[in-house]
């Protein structure tokens, strides 16, 4: 069985099969923009389109008459916003495919977005804003893109500002679907047990009258200068969150592949250098976590953590020091083997579900133009040896490149938080 069937609509649209699990299916179309791609003056505008895309169709006239079909259906549907790619779906049994997908089709080409729901829904994404705004670790993970990436698309939250999504009118909204929504930025993808022959039928039936357009691209991604950024309240606990240039999925894969089991080493696991040194032996946080974060041309390795205010210069020392020990000495055999038994792991429960499936499948495809196997994955994960982790290592923790965010009480200023770690920031 490969691991996936592609072929590509006269437009450009491309059509992706993804077989697997038993009975279920997960129909997607992926788009290849996202927040990235918008200006200053309408940031935002790629979510709020999200949420305005199931507002009714000539065709299903509100949002209670489309719930209600997916809802006999034994389905669920619901769609995402990124920097890089947004997506809708429905998924449910497999034989549900071909009306899934024409609700999908309905939705992304006869959306009516309303100029009532417009200004209904606006109030709904300055809600979810404040959600975001009010929890420490979401506004922390945000606070690090701004450090890191500046005042860029990259930097800026994926749902927006609120003076713009304030300001915002149906006119930008839609003309952000005009100039970005074209098939060449396309895939459906169905994920389960589906045929290609089914997914290319409901391509042609559903998107074969989509008009090619000219697709274009967003500002080159680039790190700011800037080193630490904060936000204070009132607040029990200092939410650090800590980054470094890193990987990219312009990088080689193989490079990228040695990157992921130096991060899942550094701090993937509860037996991890991270957590092992910061939470068990110190007992100075609860959770700890090392990840990539790759868009297509830059990246980071970001580290997180909570910690008592009073030690958090400490909490970031040793987060530190550990990031050196690794750069210096490299990886043991125990933890090469560690690392390679993770990377096979959350390859194969990641891909367990059919909605995770069709969309790491489709941003796959995105990003290497291809859609890998397991037995090929597993293959490369086995053959990085301890001397390209360490590479990895020695390339992207550098602490001399360390960025810091911190949301904290109001006693706390990350310039002392920094200076008292005595890390070079």
């Amino acid at each position: 069985m490969s691991a996936a069937d592609i072929s590509k609509l006269d437009n450009g649209l491309t059509v992706l099969t993804v077989p697997g699990g038993s009975g279920s299916m997960t129909a997607m179309l992926f788009v290849g923009a996202g927040s990235r791609y918008e200006t200053r003056d309408v940031a935002g505008t790629a979510h709020f389109l999200e949420h305005l895309f199931f507002k009714g169709t000539p065709r299903r006239p509100t949002t209670l008459q489309i719930a209600t079909e997916i809802d006999s259906l034994g389905c669920r549907f619901n769609a995402f916003t990124s920097k890089e790619y947004t997506a809708y779906y429905v998924k449910g049994a497999a034989e549900y495919a071909d009306r899934a997908v024409d609700m999908i089709a309905d939705l992304l080409q006869n959306a009516l977005i309303p100029p009532d729901e417009v200004e209904r829904e606006r109030g709904v994404v300055l809600e979810e804003m404040k959600m975001y705004e009010d929890n420490p670790r979401s506004k922390v993970a945000s606070l690090i893109d701004l450090v890191l990436y500046g005042d860029t698309p990259m930097g800026w939250d994926v749902i927006g500002f609120p003076e713009v999504i304030k300001g915002v009118g149906r006119d930008a909204i839609a003309s952000y679907r005009e100039s970005f929504y074209a098939p060449g930025r396309m895939t459906l993808v169905i994920a389960g047990n589906v045929t290609h022959e089914v997914t290319e039928r409901l391509a042609r039936q559903h998107f074969a009258g989509l008009t090619e357009k000219p697709l274009g691209s967003a500002l080159p991604g680039r790190f700011a200068e800037t080193r630490t950024g904060q936000d204070q309240r009132e607040i029990q606990q200092a939410n650090l969150a800590m980054a470094m240039p890193g990987p990219s999925h312009a990088d080689p894969e193989r490079d990228v592949v040695a990157a992921r089991m130096m991060s899942a080493i550094l701090g993937g696991s509860m037996s991890s250098r991270l957590f092992i040194s910061v939470r068990e032996r110190q007992g100075l946080c609860y959770s700890i976590n090392s990840s990539l974060d790759m868009a297509a041309d830059i990246g980071m390795v970001a580290i997180d953590t909570g910690t008592d205010p009073e030690k958090a210069a400490q909490a970031v020392r040793s987060i530190v020091a550990e990031v050196e020990q690794l750069a210096a000495d490299g990886v043991t055999p125990e933890e090469m083997d560690k690392g390679r038994a993770m990377l096979k792991g959350r390859y194969v429960l990641d891909r367990e579900d059919s909605m995770n499936l069709a969309y790491l499948s489709a941003a796959e495809l995105l990003y290497r133009g291809r859609v890998q196997g397991r037995e090929a994955y597993f293959a490369l994960v086995d053959a990085i040896e301890p001397a390209e982790v360490l590479a990895a290592a020695r390339r992207h923790l550098a602490p001399d490149r360390l960025r810091v965010a911190l949301v904290g009480p109001r006693t706390l200023d990350v310039a002392d938080v920094v200076e008292a770690a005595q890390v070079p920031v």
